[in-house]
């Protein structure tokens, strides 16, 4: 008589082979770091940056580090020559441009790679130079300034295009306004009544992503100059207090939608919040090919 076949065999069977998967796709990723430390001349032989590539605490590494390319071949090195081509759309050129900084970025840290301490040196010099930052503004040409968090993913032709339909004239605020917001009184962003004593928030826009006119960030700088500026623990409530002391002298048009995502994404948003790198070249992907729609796994 046959031996019957129970569910338990099954699932040890699929155990095995996910085990065996997962052994071979390892096996691919050794191939990969012995193709760095080998420190081949071809860029697509070199692998992307991993937890190994955090900075050392002993003696720096004896392998010279080898810069960050990218891999997905649907979005090449830039090319300045093409870059100036007609025929590429303001989205490729945006890419262009967000790849070359993060390229300088990567290169930036790797050059400190050996030592820790001259790279955190090099980021307190960098912090200090935010105390440049009113003077900057005070020379905007830029007729309006978005604010966006590292993980918000942002349609930026689709927000200019939304920025000249509310161009009224008027000094601009816009994003996912919160009116009649109570402070919290407990919980991570909790405040204590000494460091908010009124009852409600001025309108305000979430942090994740918002837009301010220029004449709104030269109003704010001046302000900081000459120290009449509130300050305030959280960044975007501060915008929403600054912009309603603007409004009382100058009117201003706040421009309010959903789009500006604060949680996750939805279809045919402006800006997706809490994107991770991932998710982020699978919404360009999309975008590439035509269409606004979310990537929802991690």
């Amino acid at each position: 008589m046959a031996r019957r076949v129970r569910p338990s065999h099954l699932v040890l069977a699929l155990g095995a082979a996910y085990l065996l998967f997962i052994s071979l796709k390892f096996r691919r990723v050794l191939d990969l770091a012995a193709a760095d430390l080998a420190g081949s001349g071809d860029p697509a032989a070199c692998s992307c940056p991993s937890s190994s590539d955090h900075l050392p605490l002993g003696s720096p590494p004896t392998s010279p580090i080898q810069p960050f390319w990218h891999r997905y071949d649907r979005v090449p090195l830039p090319d300045p020559a093409a870059s100036r081509s007609r025929n590429r759309t303001a989205l490729d050129r945006m890419a262009d441009d967000a790849w070359a900084l993060g390229l300088a970025a990567w290169e930036d840290a790797a050059a400190f790679a050996g030592d820790p301490w001259a790279l955190l040196a090099s980021a307190t010099a960098r912090a200090s130079d935010a105390s440049r930052c009113p003077s900057a503004v005070q020379n905007l040409t830029a007729a309006n300034i978005m604010k966006c968090d590292d993980d918000t993913f942002v349609r930026v032709d689709v927000v200019l295009r939304h920025i000249k339909l509310n161009n009224g004239g008027k000094p601009l605020y816009m994003g996912n306004l919160n009116l009649l917001h109570r402070p919290l009184r407990t919980g991570k962003w909790a405040v204590t009544d000494e460091e908010w004593p009124e009852d409600i928030y001025p309108p305000y826009a979430n942090g994740p992503g918002y837009v301010i006119s220029g004449d709104i960030a030269k109003f704010i700088a001046s302000q900081h100059a000459n120290q009449s500026l509130r300050l305030f623990k959280m960044e975007d409530v501060s915008m929403g207090l600054w912009v309603e002391k603007f409004n009382s002298t100058k009117p201003v048009h706040y421009s309010h939608s959903w789009k500006f995502c604060q949680y996750g994404c939805l279809e045919n948003y402006f800006t997706a919040h809490y994107q991770s790198p991932r998710q982020m070249l699978c919404l360009w992907d999309k975008l590439v090919r035509g269409r606004a729609s979310c990537c929802n796994y991690r």
